[in-house]
């Protein structure tokens, strides 16, 4: 009995001092004062301004559906001051859309949407950012009400933040064409209208999926869309029953352009773009050769946005090490069984994220592992009840070289399994520092000291939460710490609330128990 004592306190000894060996010596945090938050408002955002300053955004009621509070912080996260926005405008209820701040102006965007007459509106107002009160409506931009309820217009900047673009699905009915408004903005001229137009597709609601609209800093508007052919299935006779399509609507108004994106003899499972300023589009993301949902491999495409000529193309199968990467040696060695059949292993449940445009001309593609199970069952009175698990795990990161060849892939290990009232705490949070990526995302302690083959350990967000960092180089080298911890600092961290400065600081907000904090994460100097 003493011995399994003396083995249990050794081996937490050892445990205490492996982690705290991690522990990275060049990061610095820097904590602001505790306060009280009021339960009945959620933490929307937070702003960070140019001097080192900050704003954050709490609704009260449900997200977006009720009154708004500013509170203006300093550089030691401080609070200066306060403003609340009643968003009750006329007797009627707007709905908060987004808060930006461009060119020292802090600016609020809300919509109001009716039925009856037939219209959604998106209203711009600027926010007075010494008395936090709004001035008044300085623009709004009207569309038609959508058939199958309230939707809320997408807003999205050009690469060197100069164009800013509105857009609105209008369509109802899933069996009519797709129709939606656009309408491109000049951000260094308030936000002057430069052009507008409504939209329709070939295709209807049914057959066709919006994936990612983009504007560049012409003003040009690119949308990727997935359609389908006659009936919305993924395979048709063993072939994908599904085109990529991209469409170009020019400023002008006068040039309409698609041109479809396939990869021979392979699945496109998932698509994104990206505008490089330099009149070209990033095309990322994953294929696979036994269907549509899995993943083998990444590819990479660049084109010329004026002629639609690819200019660069690669793709890169995942080897079985990569794919087999933190499973059991059980299901290692399903895998394995698989492999000497001769059948195909790939990945599942990856959905794309962050797409980084580096400066030398090369791509950082992220992709999380995300899937949503249920747990249905029936109560004494008979009544049926329905619970929803988001599941959030391993990140893939993809790094693709300035001459298009796909250099190398990482996994980051997670395992996160979140209620819908937990999403705050869950996925990650990217920062790009000079030539260094910082992953931060809410874990357990004990996936720093696992083995290869180990199984991943489940986050927790009690006494034993910690949230970790992990450093990635441009080589693609990587290490893993912990940034923070309930025990040391009495905090769990909300990813999801969290911001980046333009120097090497990120902010987060913090809370456990009845303490709640901003802190910076202060990184190495590039």
């Amino acid at each position: 009995m003493k011995k399994s004592i003396l083995a249990c306190i050794f081996t937490a000894f050892f445990c205490t001092l492996a982690i705290s060996q991690n522990l990275k010596k060049d990061i610095e945090l820097k904590f602001g004062p505790a306060f009280k938050i009021n339960k009945k408002t959620n933490l929307l955002d937070i702003i960070p301004l140019d001097n080192g300053e900050f704003i954050t955004i709490e609704v009260y009621g449900r997200s977006g559906n009720g009154d708004f509070e500013f509170i203006h912080f300093n550089t030691n996260m401080q609070e200066l001051n306060r403003g609340r926005i009643e968003l009750k405008v006329d007797d009627e209820m707007h709905r908060y859309e987004q808060l930006i701040y461009e060119n020292g102006d802090l600016y609020l965007f809300t919509s109001l949407g009716n039925s009856k007459e037939d219209y959604s509106r998106l209203y711009f107002q600027k926010i007075d950012l010494k008395t936090l009160s709004t001035n008044k409506i300085i623009a709004q931009v009207d569309e038609a009400y959508s058939k199958k309820g309230y939707s809320p217009f997408s807003l999205t900047f050009s690469p060197d933040k100069s164009k800013m673009l509105v857009y609105k699905v209008n369509s109802g009915d899933r069996k009519e064409k797709i129709s939606y408004g656009v309408k491109v903005l000049d951000v260094t001229s308030n936000f002057t209208e430069l052009w507008k137009q409504d939209l329709e597709s070939d295709y209807s609601d049914e057959l066709e999926d919006i994936e990612k609209i983009r504007v560049s800093n012409e003003g040009d508007i690119y949308l990727l869309s997935i359609q389908y052919k006659e009936k919305r299935r993924a395979k048709k006779d063993g072939e994908a029953n599904y085109i990529y399509m991209l469409k170009e609507y020019s400023k002008d108004g006068d040039r309409v352009n698609q041109f479809p994106i396939s990869l021979q003899g392979e699945f496109i499972t998932d698509m994104t773009i990206g505008l490089n300023g330099n009149n070209e589009i990033v095309c990322t993301g994953f294929y696979s050769t036994i269907g549509t949902y899995g993943i083998k491999g990444c590819y990479y495409m660049l084109l010329d946005a004026k002629t639609k000529t690819i200019k660069k193309e690669s793709k890169k199968e995942f080897s079985f090490d990569f794919l087999t990467a933190n499973l059991s040696e059980r299901k290692t060695k399903k895998a394995e069984k698989r492999k000497e059949k001769g059948k195909d292993i790939e990945l599942a449940n990856y959905i794309l994220g962050d797409i980084v445009l580096r400066e030398d001309g090369g791509v950082i593609q992220v992709a999380e592992c995300y899937y949503i199970t249920s747990t249905t069952y029936t109560d004494g009175n008979g009544m049926r009840h329905t619970s929803y698990q988001h599941h959030f795990d391993d990140l893939i990161v993809i790094s693709i070289s300035p001459s298009g060849n796909i250099d190398w892939t990482r996994k980051i290990r997670k395992s996160q399994t979140a209620p819908d009232s937990y999403n705050k705490y869950a996925s990650y949070h990217l920062k790009v520092n000079g030539d260094k990526m910082y992953f931060f995302h809410n874990g357990n302690a004990e996936n720093l000291l696992l083995g290869e083959k180990e199984a991943v350990k489940g986050w927790t967000l009690g006494k034993k939460g910690c949230g970790i960092i992990t450093e990635i180089t441009s080589e693609g080298y990587m290490r893993n710490d912990i940034f923070i911890d309930v025990a040391g600092y009495g905090l769990i961290t909300y990813i999801r609330n969290s911001t980046n400065f333009d120097n090497n600081e990120v902010m987060f907000f913090g809370s456990y128990k009845k303490t709640n904090k901003y802190f910076k994460v202060i990184l190495p100097e590039d």
